[in-house]
């Protein structure tokens, strides 16, 4: 199992620090679905999503998961 990031429009996979690549057995594997999810939020990357792939000899089973914006937290008023 790996669990990678992929560019939505291009497809790509994310390699390293400005590199991406074509090919998912050279993206570079996050372990973790929040591993990844966290690195996209941090460097504030847009249009990618986690891909977890299972991959057993000739088949490749992806579950893609969106990534969606840290929810807002709500405003807290003090008292004066």
């Amino acid at each position: 199992m790996r669990i990678v990031l992929q560019h939505v429009k291009s497809a790509l996979y994310f390699q390293g620090p400005g590199t991406w690549t074509k090919d998912l057995n050279e993206a570079f594997d996050f372990g973790h679905t929040r591993r990844a999810t966290d690195f996209a939020r941090q460097r504030q990357l847009t249009g990618v999503q986690v891909i977890v792939a299972f991959i057993d000899s000739d088949q490749v089973e992806t579950h893609l998961f969106p990534i969606d914006s840290p929810p807002q937290m709500p405003a807290v008023a003090t008292a004066a």
